[in-house]
This record gives C-alpha cells, sequence and structure tokens, in this order.
C-alpha cells in the first residue's frame, strides 16, 4: 500500500482529497505548509508527495530539494493552478515527477499516481550527482536545519 502526503495550504482541499485517496487504498496524510511537509517527511517515510506549487513558505526548489535531501526515492507530484507557465514547464523537467493542474479529476490524479509509481528507480540514483539533473543546492537556514 503506498503512503502519501499531500501539501496543500486550502485545509478543505487536503481534507477532501485525503478522503477520496483513502477511499481508492491509499494510507495518506496531510500537511498545510512546505515546512510541515518538510518536518514531517524528517519524521516519516512517504512513497508520494503531493506538492502544492503556490503555498506560502520556502521557494517552492528549495522545498523539493530539501524534499529530496531526506527522501531520494520519494516521488513528487506538483500541483499547480498555473498550467501555461514557463515556472510549470521547469517543475516538471527540474524539480518534480509529475506535474498535475487544479483543478482535476479523480482518475487524472489517481493515473499520475500510477505513472510515478512505475518511474524507473535509475533516474533517482543518478540524483544529485548527475549534473543534468539541476537541483538546487543552497538553501535557507530554517529548511537547511529541518533537513539535518
Amino acid at each position: 500500500m503506498k503512503k502519501i502526503l499531500i501539501a496543500d495550504d486550502d485545509g478543505v482541499f487536503g481534507s477532501n482529497l485525503s478522503e477520496i485517496l483513502r477511499r481508492e487504498g491509499f494510507l495518506v496524510q496531510s500537511v498545510g505548509s512546505t515546512m510541515d511537509a518538510i518536518h514531517i517527511t524528517t519524521q516519516e517515510s512517504f512513497d508520494i508527495i503531493l506538492l502544492d506549487m503556490l503555498m506560502p513558505g520556502a521557494a517552492r526548489e528549495k522545498t523539493t530539494t530539501c524534499l529530496r535531501r531526506v527522501n531520494r526515492a520519494v516521488k513528487i507530484i506538483s500541483m499547480t493552478v498555473c498550467p501555461a507557465s514557463s515556472y510549470t514547464y521547469s517543475t516538471i523537467k527540474h524539480q518534480s515527477d509529475a506535474c498535475i493542474t487544479k483543478p482535476f479529476g479523480i482518475h487524472n490524479l489517481l493515473g499520475a499516481i500510477d505513472d510515478v509509481g512505475q518511474q524507473s528507480e535509475n533516474n533517482m540514483n543518478r540524483w544529485p550527482h548527475d549534473p543534468s539533473h539541476k537541483m538546487i543546492r543552497e538553501m535557507p537556514t530554517t529548511v537547511t536545519a529541518a533537513c539535518s
């Protein structure tokens, strides 16, 4: 059974999505901030993180970098309301394993979860040593402390 962390500052959305994913057979936890997501991943292991990319807190790319430092094998699915922006392309290419645009149907989300679950571990084994995987190395003190 896959364990999923939902990190979204919209509490109603996070709660509803948690309930839907539980009904689909996943173990689910939900947090409301980037710092809470980083903190809980230092305490527990997750297979997949559903990460709202427009939450207040640490910069998006620094959050994904920190989450990967805590658990290199975690799959991150970015959730965003900005599908056509250059930022979304950067997220898909450099920070996350997949990106899904809000609002989305549950079947689209389940498809993304299935897709990242089937991705080859070879991609993660390259990080952070492969220069083609451009992860940001410098992080603010608060994020670095949480990742230590």
